[in-house]
């Protein structure tokens, strides 16, 4: 039987919410993330199902050692990084709540990691974490047009 298992998906800056819904599925079904190679080749390993989230950071290899020591206070497992995209995961289990489950504390944390992303165009990032920020609120069952109807007619 084959342990491991290398998955080509492509995602798009805007999409970081996307992969981490994806990888969490692939951890359902038993594939937990190991590493990252470019352009987008994902690596996992076979694992036992479980409840796991999975979020990205964009340090671009700005990150210091205190970085890393706060996630690891709060439980965040680092598995690997890809472009400048940092790729944390932590059990659900271990959190007590909701709030437990995001690495950014606040809309304003969140506009930050992506005007880094886009570092040359800080206004494309704010509308990307507006949109970020829509997204949260709707519930995840909603398609992605539906989700982009609702965002332009909540900005009339």
């Amino acid at each position: 039987m084959n342990n491991k298992k290398t998955v080509l998906r492509f995602f798009t800056i805007a999409d970081y919410e996307d992969e981490e819904i994806w990888l969490h599925n692939q951890h359902m079904s038993g594939w937990k993330l190991v590493k990252m190679i470019l352009p987008c080749f994902y690596i996992f390993e076979k694992c036992t199902p479980a409840e796991v989230a999975y979020r990205l950071d964009y340090k671009n290899n700005s990150e210091t050692s205190n970085y890393f020591q706060i996630f690891r206070d709060y439980g965040w497992e680092c598995i690997c990084r890809c472009v400048g995209w940092l790729y944390f995961r932590k059990p659900l289990t271990e959190m007590d709540s909701e709030r437990d489950g995001e690495i950014f504390s606040d809309n304003e944390s969140r506009i930050e990691m992506i005007d880094h992303v886009v570092i040359l165009k800080p206004s494309i990032g704010k509308a990307l974490a507006m949109m970020a920020e829509q997204r949260i609120e709707t519930p995840a069952v909603l398609t992605k047009a539906e989700k982009t109807f609702k965002v332009k007619n909540t900005q009339r």
